[in-house]
C-alpha cells in the first residue's frame, strides 16, 4: 500500500434527480440535512446543482444533486454506486429513524446496526451505527434531535466487474486499505470512509 497519500474518507457524493422540489423536501425535511448551497452545473448552466450537508457544508457530509427534470429513472450497473451509507451515533437513533421513516411511508429493513431504505427516486440509502474517531458532522433541525441526526458519510457500495484493476487503483494509487471482501477503507488525519463492491446485475446501468 502506498502510504504517501492518505485520503480523509469520502469528500462528497454527487447524484442526479428528476425532481428538485421532491428531492429538497426529502433530504432536508425528512432526513434533516441542510441545503448549504444552490448553484448550477458548470458544464450545463440550465441544470440546478443542490448541495446538502451538515450545518457548515463540511467535507465528509456533502451530498449533491444535479436536476434533470423528467429524466428516466436511473439503474445502477457495473462501475456505479448503488447505496450511500450515513453514520448515526446509536442504536436508539436507528429506532428513531425506523419510526420517522415509517411515518413518511418509506419502507425500511433493519439488520442489527444497519437500517436500509431508499429515497423517493429509488437511490439506496443506509444508516449505520459505527464507533469511529471522526467528529460528527450534524445539521441543526427543528424536529430531529441532535442525538439522532445523521453525522456524515460512512461509505458507499458500488457494483464492480473488474476487481483486480479496482484493487490495484485503490491500494496502489489511492492508498486504501483492504478491510473485507471487496471493501476498502480510506483513513486520513481527520476522517475515514469505505468503498465496498458487490457483483453487478446482469442488466447494464443507466
Amino acid at each position: 500500500m502506498d502510504t504517501s497519500m492518505r485520503l480523509d474518507g469520502i469528500h462528497h457524493i454527487s447524484c442526479i434527480t428528476g425532481d428538485a422540489r421532491g428531492n429538497l423536501d426529502f433530504y432536508t425535511r425528512v432526513l434533516g440535512l441542510r441545503l448549504v448551497a444552490k448553484s448550477v452545473n458548470q458544464d450545463d448552466p440550465s441544470v440546478y446543482h443542490l448541495f446538502y450537508a451538515d450545518e457548515i457544508g463540511s467535507p465528509g457530509a456533502d451530498l449533491t444533486f444535479f436536476e434533470y427534470p423528467g429524466a428516466l429513472p436511473g439503474r445502477a450497473g457495473a462501475g456505479m454506486v448503488h447505496r450511500i451509507t450515513f453514520r448515526v451515533m446509536s442504536e436508539t437513533a436507528l429506532d428513531y429513524w425506523t419510526t420517522r421513516l415509517g411515518a413518511e411511508h418509506i419502507g425500511v429493513t433493519r439488520q442489527g446496526r444497519h437500517l436500509h431504505f431508499a429515497d423517493p427516486e429509488g437511490l439506496g440509502l443506509e444508516l449505520v451505527v459505527q464507533a469511529v474517531a471522526d467528529a460528527p458532522l450534524v445539521a441543526e433541525h427543528d424536529v430531529i434531535p441532535r442525538a439522532f441526526a445523521l453525522v456524515g458519510f460512512a461509505g458507499v457500495r458500488a457494483y464492480g466487474a473488474r476487481m483486480a484493476a479496482t484493487r490495484q487503483l485503490l491500494e496502489g494509487a489511492m492508498g486504501a486499505e483492504l478491510v473485507g471482501a471487496h471493501e476498502w477503507k480510506f483513513e486520513g488525519a481527520a476522517r475515514s470512509g469505505t468503498i465496498a463492491y458487490d457483483a453487478p446485475p446482469d442488466v447494464p446501468g443507466r
